[in-house]
């Protein structure tokens, strides 16, 4: 599989995809110099949560603005592997570095060192209809799932 980059790198052709039909054409848009996303995760119709290599970004695509975290603004850990919202509207984050929870405007780090899990890097997070979260990791060991009950 190859890796899907959905910013252009450079600050002259911007460029937004729409995929409204199966013409891939639109306008790009550049996030400071974040051009290396690794996954999507929309929050409702109007804001999408981007994960890159250096942090996240969280863009208003209909006000077609955004908002950039990474350690200046509290993520401890910004190599992002795969972002999800829970039931009640935490964004949990799986990076190189732990578990990241995103509620209320703050970052709760998740790691094996201050907390109870048997690694820190995963590589896939989902959550069932009862709101269960499932942590995949694979490592030396081959693959593990945590599973962990959000109330």
């Amino acid at each position: 599989m190859q890796n899907f980059t959905p910013f252009k790198t450079d600050n002259v052709n911007h460029k937004i995809l729409n995929f409204s039909n199966n013409n891939l054409t639109g306008d790009w848009i550049v996030f400071k110099d974040w051009n290396q996303a690794t996954c999507v995760e929309a929050e409702n119709d109007s804001i999408v949560w981007v994960g890159t290599r250096v942090g996240l970004v969280r863009w208003n695509v209909v006000n077609n603005t955004y908002s950039l975290y990474d350690e200046d603004e509290g993520l401890k850990y910004t190599y992002i592997n795969d972002l999800k919202f829970d039931k009640t509207g935490n964004l949990w984050i799986a990076t190189m570095g732990g578990i990241v929870k995103y509620t209320n405007g703050h970052f709760y780090d998740y790691d094996s060192i201050t907390s109870n899990i048997c690694s820190d890097y995963f590589n896939v997070i989902e959550i069932d209809s009862m709101n269960n979260l499932f942590l995949v990791i694979k490592d030396i060991y081959g693959l593990q799932v945590l599973v962990i009950a959000v109330y």
